[in-house]
């Protein structure tokens, strides 16, 4: 086949249409909010950026890791509604389910006393900023489900201009509080960035429907869908809440045996892997709303035939990434700062993890679209008792805390990767012999 034949097929599928264009806007937000890290780097001291980190890093487990979940169900109710009425019924059931959650969880940080508050923190400057996440969390959740929304009805361009601009408000607020007032300058204008975001996608979410009809037309029967509660959304409420607080927690032991500045050098790291699976979680975020049609058609040859090969494009580009970072580390890390240049190791340690990761996400999308929500409960505790045992063994030993930090990550991830490809195997041998 010709490349311009190559490029002709290319432009015409809308799974490769969606992928470049969440690629293009989300891709370029990331960039923004890297930059806003660098500028924060070079602003704040490391104990500083430590702190700022902490607190981000607990906004992102809560809209991140326990929202990703949620989001795939939203992402997989959105688009199976055009096919079966039930659908939006469970997708109303999701968002009552989640804003409720999150209005316990955050009267609960509102009500907690300082002494225990500082007993989990382990440092008290922290506590009145965790007073002010509680307030506002179910505001915060609604953004991560409304982008699911949004991703299973294919509006995939809206999602980049939305992540584009909110980003450019993030490293202006970020930019301004530190001119400001410093470090909690900084923390108050991550805040009110997330604020802003949730805000402006709930608008947007009026535009597509009328949410009051919505609601109406759909609380109807609504009993009839209660089981959807537990066969697949109380289960992934439990698998989010079981990493939530585990990788949470890791972050707290690494801040009692060692410092907030460890918290630094990890957050640094961290974001630079992120970038790494960028291109290819929007890839697969994109991917899921097309295979959830595919699945609900029962198409399952075309379903396993994509899913195989975005398995080998994923390998080749994960082990591309791990040699460039390999190649080029002290140069990336120094753009940090020179307090950052010395860990290397560290950062070796963490790219490891990269293929596994990459291909292991991607897999995931299997789970939830084959209605494994009872397996990825399982796969949840598991894959933390693997990741915290690591740290916490490693930690006593006196290891490096942040080494400690990714060596459980690899533990974790290995065993994900190991698991959702057996599960994956099965269900395809499963699907297509049912086809024959």
């Amino acid at each position: 086949m010709k490349l311009s034949e190559l490029q002709d097929r290319a432009r015409k599928s809308p799974i490769f249409n969606g992928f470049l264009i969440t690629t293009v806007g989300s891709g370029l937000s990331k960039v923004i909010l890297v930059v806003s890290t660098f500028y924060c780097t070079n602003m704040l001291t490391k104990a500083e950026f430590g702190g700022f980190s902490f607190i981000r890093n607990t906004l992102n487990m809560i809209l991140v890791i326990c929202a990703l979940n949620y989001v795939g169900l939203c992402v997989k109710f959105t688009a199976e509604a055009r096919y079966q009425e039930r659908a939006s019924k469970r997708l109303l059931l999701l968002f009552g389910f989640s804003l409720a959650l999150c209005f316990i969880a955050g009267l609960f940080l509102l009500l907690l006393p300082d002494s225990m508050m500082l007993s989990i923190l382990g440092d008290a400057s922290l506590i009145g900023y965790f007073r002010v996440l509680g307030l506002m969390l179910p505001a915060l959740m609604l953004q991560p489900l409304l982008e699911g929304v949004f991703r299973g009805l294919k509006e995939f361009k809206l999602i980049g201009y939305l992540q584009v601009g909110s980003s450019v408000f993030f490293f202006a607020f970020i930019a301004l509080g530190i001119q400001i007032a410093g470090y909690d300058g900084a923390v108050y204008g991550m805040i009110l960035y997330y604020l802003l975001y949730a805000l402006i996608s709930l608008i947007y979410a009026f535009r597509f429907t009328n949410v009051k009809v919505f609601v109406k037309n759909n609380i109807q029967g609504l009993r009839n869908e209660l089981p959807v509660l537990w066969n697949m959304i109380l289960p992934v409420f439990l698998l989010s809440f079981i990493e939530a607080p585990i990788n949470w927690w890791a972050q707290t032991l690494m801040t009692k045996h060692d410092s907030l500045a460890s918290i630094a050098s990890m957050t640094a790291i961290v974001q630079i892997r992120n970038l790494t699976i960028l291109l290819p979680n929007y890839f697969g975020s994109a991917f899921v709303a097309f295979a959830a049609s595919m699945n609900a058609e029962h198409n399952y040859k075309e379903y396993f035939g994509k899913n195989d090969k975005v398995i080998v494009l994923l390998t080749i580009i994960s082990m591309a990434f791990f040699m460039f970072y390999e190649l080029f580390d002290n140069q990336i890390l120094s753009l940090y700062g020179e307090s950052y240049e010395k860990d290397t190791f560290p950062f070796l340690i963490s790219n490891i993890v990269i293929p596994f990761m990459i291909i292991g996400n991607f897999l995931k999308g299997n789970l939830t679209i084959m209605e494994h929500q009872r397996f990825m409960l399982l796969l949840s505790v598991f894959h933390s008792l693997i990741f915290i045992t690591i740290i916490y063994v490693m930690i006593h030993l006196k290891y490096d805390s942040v080494v400690s930090y990714f060596c459980g990550q690899i533990g974790q991830y290995v065993f994900t990767f190991i698991a959702c490809y057996y599960v994956y195997l099965k269900d395809k041998k499963l699907k297509l012999n049912k086809k024959l």
